[in-house]
């Protein structure tokens, strides 16, 4: 005869410390045992000050100083942990040291366990009957904004940045003619006379050769104050005499021309037709790099046609991560972008990386990402994961804080839940033909400045792609013979096709899970697709839960989660929050645009 569902005893099991389903394999090892009270739901909380004392917070402490009420806390994907605020009781004109302003909050459950990881922001004061200190705790999320002076190129393949040689560059040489007789231009991807690939073009109708006053063009390219590591490019020697005493190549200038700096010279395409190159920048703080092209010597009657070619310009900065792919069509990876980022401006955040560390292997090598301009870690975090959108969040780990990237649903430790909706008052934003649809067209602006569109096979678009489309027989658009329901959105930064096949894929996936998205309140005790219970503080963002005898089967995605000690209860939003289809689109980092 099967056993009934035990929890553990707390007169058997006196400590806090056991695990939910623990007492079920003693049971059935004692089969005579009687197991009387759930688990203990009891939670603590432990302050570690900046100095490194330890206070311990709990329902049960015998310092009345150190006894809470009103715990609540709160987590989210992508973010993790997110806010945490309690009540003390504490007496007035006393500095209280573990009041202090950083220290590390770390909530504690059953199985000691840390179900959320902050610091200390604030210590209100209420007075009345009696003096309430509300301390209020931030999860280390926030530390991926606290440092605004982030800056890297992990790889800039924007050419049009490149520009104009500047005034005190042109003074620096006051016989030559920068840029003047040259014809000095960008050209775009599908460029036939580049070969259809992107280009810097150097070129001259007709050449002063004079040495005292060549005409020089030069490219420039400006990091923004950023140490710049590699440059790599392809050069093609167009049209002319491309022999002695040509100059021509790439450059690095130490400092601003202004202030004196020092050129050097990265290689010279002197005498050669065509070449390709990767160009590291050995010594430290090189911030610009120029493209140069110019005849040193003189010749007589000097007339003709000139061009010389940089093709595929791609810079990277100091930490040259690795690109992956095939020439031209490289990339970096948003894991590593992220794990650079956050070991240089987010410290305290611990993290691994590899196939079984925190930080999982993206596979999209992303063809253009920079912030020359001051920014934080968690933009750069947005914008490296927009690619492959995935699952991202800083949750407590066994070192401390831990950045967590991996695809949706598949975080190390991610947890199955299954409710029924009566108690758990599940409320569904409901079925609506409105937001759903059975094909997508993406438009984006690629990295040649170029606007194209991916749409469904069989639309007449020149770029089309299955992930445009949804034929899943379940899709109500689908079930109705011959209906199309399309929508057409638009990236709103540079993106790529693969990018904007990723966004569709993902856009007619969380459509469908807009008829699913809606609120549950877990309160008490809820139970593991294993069966064991668990009290209500242990479901968070990125777990699943199944609805069992919902009208809309299967699991649903908890994106928040919000956690009230008084009602023993934790509020949690699904797969979105309710009638939000502009928070999907937010959350894509796309807008609606109209057909035609």
């Amino acid at each position: 005869m099967p056993r009934a569902r035990l929890y553990p005893s707390e007169e058997v099991f006196p400590s806090e410390d056991l695990y939910p389903g623990e007492g079920d394999e003693l049971a059935s090892r004692s089969p005579g045992l009687r197991v009387r009270e759930p688990v203990p739901m009891r939670q603590y909380i432990l302050a570690t000050t900046p100095r490194g004392k330890t206070y311990r917070w709990g329902e049960d402490e015998a310092n009345a100083d150190h006894v809470f009420e009103d715990l609540t806390d709160s987590d989210s994907v992508p973010g993790g942990c997110k806010e945490l605020s309690v009540s003390l009781p504490r007496k007035a004109n006393v500095d209280y040291d573990d009041m202090t302003r950083g220290t590390r909050i770390e909530l504690r459950g059953a199985g000691q366990h840390t179900v959320w990881l902050g610091t200390l922001q604030d210590t209100p004061r209420t007075s009345g009957d009696k003096l309430v200190i509300a301390p209020a705790a931030v999860g280390y999320q926030d530390d991926l904004t606290l440092d605004e002076s982030a800056q890297c190129i992990p790889l800039d393949s924007d050419m049009s940045g490149w520009g104009d040689p500047s005034a005190a560059r042109k003074a620096l040489s006051p016989g030559a003619k920068f840029n003047q007789n040259a014809q000095v231009q960008l050209l775009p991807a599908g460029s036939p006379e580049t070969g259809g690939v992107p280009a810097i073009s150097h070129s001259w109708a007709n050449m002063n050769t004079t040495p005292s006053s060549p005409d020089v063009a030069e490219s420039w390219y400006d990091s923004g104050g950023i140490e710049l590591g590699q440059v790599m490019l392809d050069f093609d020697n167009v049209k002319g005499d491309g022999g002695a005493p040509w100059n021509t190549g790439v450059l690095s200038l130490k400092d601003d021309i202004a202030t004196g700096g020092t050129f050097e010279s990265l290689i010279n395409f002197n005498a050669v037709d065509y070449s390709h190159a990767v160009l590291t920048i050995a010594q430290a703080r090189r911030f610009f790099l120029l493209l140069q092209s110019w005849f040193g010597g003189e010749r007589v009657g000097a007339t003709g046609n000139w061009e010389e070619q940089y093709k595929n310009v791609k810079v990277q900065d100091a930490a040259r991560l690795p690109v992956y792919g095939t020439w031209p069509n490289v990339g970096v990876l948003a894991s590593d972008v992220i794990a650079y980022a956050v070991g240089r401006w987010a410290p305290r955040i611990k993290f691994s990386t590899g196939p079984n560390g925190t930080i999982r292997p993206t596979a999209f090598p992303i063809p253009h990402l920079a912030f020359k301009e001051s920014t934080t870690v968690k933009t750069i975090i947005e914008q490296s994961a927009r690619f492959e959108l995935p699952e991202w969040a800083v949750w407590p780990g066994q070192f401390g804080p831990t950045m967590h990237v991996n695809p949706r649903g598949q975080r190390e430790g991610r947890k199955r839940w299954r409710a029924r909706i009566a108690p758990t008052q599940l409320s569904d934003t409901g079925q609506s033909m409105s937001q759903i649809y059975n094909a997508v067209l993406v438009q984006y602006q690629d990295t040649d400045g170029t606007t194209k569109i991916i749409a469904p096979p069989g639309s007449g678009y020149q770029l089309t792609s299955e992930a445009c489309i949804d034929r899943d027989p379940l899709n109500p658009a689908n079930a109705i013979p011959g209906m199309r329901k399309w929508k057409k959105i638009a990236m709103k930064r540079v993106g790529t096709n693969y990018g904007a096949e990723k966004v569709a894929e993902r856009f007619l996936e969380e459509a469908k899970l807009l008829d699913g998205a809606g609120e549950m309140t877990l309160t008490g005790f809820v139970e593991d697709e294993k069966g064991m219970f668990w009290p209500y503080y242990y479901p968070k963002s990125g777990d699943l839960i199944d609805p069992i005898d919902a009208a809309i089967p299967g699991d649903r995605y908890i994106v928040s989660a919000n956690r009230g000690r008084k009602g023993r209860s934790n509020a949690i939003a699904l797969d979105a929050p309710p009638a939000s289809m502009e928070a999907l689109l937010e959350r894509l980092d796309v807008e609606e645009v109209a057909f035609g």
